[in-house]
């Protein structure tokens, strides 16, 4: 089968591979039917994200039908989404060979029903699910004035869920530098740079929340000095339900319908690749 892997160094090849086969109690063969790019993908394949091992298949969102299966739970002919990441905190394209292939091997703990669900957006549900994870925190709550930090995509999609969810949250473009000081209870970060967070600190209120949600793999100096004298809250949230995720990946796809870009052939990955790094719009490969 066709992949797309992660060579020594920075370099990455489509190759011919084997195709995987269920072999144990609980497998499941996914023919990927659509994939996502990932800021994550696109570190793995520069080579920013270290101790990957070589020939690794890059890629963790996608959508898939069952082509095999030794589950209980799917049968084939089943279609299903993803929850990439394991209770180790590994993931697939990152730790495991991932989705940029024309089939996957995985357990069925992480898949997921995705009837009737567009193939674009059952390959977004990783995204929804992390953005869905303000939703869980304990420390802020819908009558507070909070702001989702960065525009970009995963920034405006965050925005959107908090907003469709009843929250008073505003989103902010880290290139003004006019917002009032002090002025929110919490704010969700979206990139983790140094001046975005020096910012976030300075417009949170005192003893305001500080959502981490970025994972810049490289270490980011941080202001302990105004965080300690504002009594900042810092609260690091990785993911939402992705049972709730695929719900909205089925039923509130008008939230990011205006974020769904371009589908290129695996073949074309480098063209994918390209585009994606605009920024603006969820870019996807077909295998």
């Amino acid at each position: 089968m066709k992949a797309l892997v992660k060579q020594q160094g920075k370099k990455v090849e489509l190759k011919d591979i084997p195709k995987p086969f269920a072999d144990n109690k609980g497998e499941v063969v996914v023919k990927v039917l659509m994939a996502g790019i990932c800021r994550t993908d696109i570190y793995v394949s520069k080579g920013w994200i270290t101790n990957v091992k070589d020939n690794l298949t890059i890629g963790h969102e996608f959508m898939g039908v069952v082509e095999e299966s030794m589950s209980d739970k799917f049968k084939v002919g089943d279609m299903v989404a993803c929850n990439p990441i394991f209770d180790n905190l590994k993931m697939l394209g990152v730790d495991y060979d991932g989705c940029f292939a024309e089939y996957i091997k995985i357990y069925d703990t992480k898949l997921y029903d995705a009837t009737d669900v567009d193939l674009r957006f059952g390959a977004y549900v990783e995204p929804i699910a992390a953005s869905l994870a303000p939703l869980e925190s304990q420390l802020i709550n819908k009558t507070q004035l909070g702001a989702v930090y960065g525009k970009n995509r995963i920034g405006e999609l965050t925005y959107k869920i908090l907003k469709d969810a009843d929250y008073n949250v505003e989103w902010l473009d880290e290139n003004d530098k006019n917002i009032e000081s002090d002025k929110y209870d919490y704010v969700v970060e979206t990139f983790s740079q140094v001046e975005a967070f020096d910012e976030v600190i300075r417009i949170l209120k005192r003893k305001g929340v500080f959502i981490a949600k970025s994972r810049n793999p490289d270490h980011v100096p941080t202001n302990f000095y105004d965080i300690v004298r504002k009594e900042i809250l810092i609260e690091g949230l990785y993911y939402g339900s992705f049972s709730q995720a695929v719900e909205y990946a089925r039923d509130k796809t008008y939230l990011f319908e205006d974020l769904m870009g371009k589908v290129y052939d695996l073949e074309d990955w480098e063209k994918a690749y390209k585009d994606n790094d605009s920024g603006s719009h969820k870019i996807f490969l077909k295998p």
